[in-house]
Formats: structure tokens, sequence, C-alpha cells
């Protein structure tokens, strides 16, 4: 006798584990799509240091539309001078932060850091002699100097740390214990993987890691989920490591 297997069932959920505002922003396309969300961050972002010395400075580096933020924080006010620099980000979304901060000259990558120190390597962008500045938080997703190592100079500053939060909302958790099998979570980075995780673990929902279904922005983000515990049979993987990639994984493929 043949057993039928009865088809996953469709999302319904979206768990978002982003920080302000990037999870409002997320949030809204997730609406757009017709899913509905829930906001349990498992990180916060903390400003760290002080306004850099800019004197010199070639460019900028930004690897996360934080990193944007964080400058924007310390500075205060974006002098012409300084918004001229060229800036090179790492995909459409730092893009996009950095546009709405003024800065002009704008470089984008296709959304990793190995994407990112290829596009600086061969940018005809007229620079100056000077250093480019990598702003950056106290993780790193990827080695962006040594990858420039034979590049142009680049000179790090930690200005905002991604803090992790301790607990799950009361909301996800609610959302986990009663319909995780309907519940994707768009996860952004390795570390996020992790976090989410331990929370689960935290609270007493570990069994959800094999119901929910993560929706993963890299095969390196992909591979964290699988070692913190999350169902390899549920994983998705964007296509590319973009916001909208990352979407397209919520609707069922064909």
């Amino acid at each position: 006798m043949t057993m039928s297997m009865s088809p996953p069932q469709p999302i319904r959920w979206v768990l978002i584990t982003r920080p302000a505002p990037d999870a409002e922003a997320l949030a809204a396309d997730v609406q757009a799509l017709g899913f509905k969300s829930v906001l349990s961050p498992v990180t916060e972002i903390v400003w760290r240091g002080r306004a850099p010395d800019l004197s010199g400075m070639a460019g900028f580096v930004f690897t996360s539309a934080n990193g944007v933020r964080a400058l924007v924080h310390h500075l205060r006010i974006l002098a012409p001078a300084v918004a001229n620099l060229p800036v090179y980000a790492v995909g459409s979304a730092t893009a996009g932060a950095a546009r709405a901060a003024g800065f002009t000259g704008i470089t984008e990558a296709t959304g990793d850091v190995a994407a990112l120190a290829h596009t600086i390597r061969h940018d005809s962008t007229t620079r100056g002699p000077g250093p480019l500045l990598h702003v950056a938080g106290t993780h790193l997703a990827g080695d962006l100097a040594a990858l420039l190592a034979d590049g142009p100079p680049l000179e790090r500053r930690v200005l905002y740390e991604a803090r992790p939060c301790p607990d799950l909302t009361p909301a996800a958790q609610d959302l986990l214990q009663t319909d995780p099998s309907a519940v994707a979570i768009p996860l952004f980075s390795p570390r996020s993987a992790r976090l989410l995780a331990d929370q689960m673990h935290r609270a007493a929902l570990a069994p959800a890691l094999q119901s929910v279904i993560p929706i993963c922005l890299s095969e390196a983000v992909a591979e964290s989920a699988r070692a913190a515990g999350f169902s390899p049979a549920h994983i998705r993987v964007a296509a590319h490591p973009r916001t909208d990639a990352l979407c397209a994984l919520l609707t069922p493929q064909s």
C-alpha cells in the first residue's frame, strides 16, 4: 500500500528578526506580498565610538545600512565635501540608505562582501590617494580587508554594535507555540540564525526549529541555520543575496 504525503502547509506568517528600522521596511514588503508579520529582533543597534577624522579619506565603504546610519549619527551634519566622496555599498539596501543620508557618488555591488571587493578593485571612479573608510560593526560578515589586500588601502572604524536581544517577543513565542509550520523566518546573516536558535531554546521552543521555514540570504547563512538546529528539509536559500530574492522564497516554487 502506497501512502500519500500531504503537501506542506502554506506560509501564513513571517517572523521578522531584524532590528529597527530594517524590520519595519521588511514588514512593509511582506505585507505587500499578502503575508502577516510578527517582529522579534535578535539584535538591537547600539552606536559606538566617536566621529572619525575624515581628512585624507578617499571615500567610504559600507557593508550594511547600519554603517551608513552610524556614520551619519556620529557626524550629525553631512558636509557637501563628505557627501560627494565616492561610496561603495555592498547591496541595494545599503545603497538606498546612503542615498537617503545624502551621499551622491554611490557604486552598488550585488549583495555580498566578495562582490563588493571586486567592485572596489575594478571601479574606474577617480579617487584621492588616501584610504577608503570602512564603517563597520563589531561583528563582520566576511573579511573585506583580506579580499582587498592587493587593492586600495582600507581603514576600518567600528561605529556600531549589533547587540543580542536575549528573548523572543511574547507575540513571537505565541506564534511559534501555536503555528510554527506556517511561519517563515528571513535570515540575513549566519549570526542571526544562531541567535534566533538560542532565543528559541531559552523559550523552551526548540521543537519549533524542526517546523519553521528559514529563508536564508546565502548558503553561508543556510549552513549556520543547519548547524543551529533548523530542519535542513525546510531551509530555502535566495538565488541572489538581496532582500527581493529572499522575499521571493515566501511563495511556492513552481
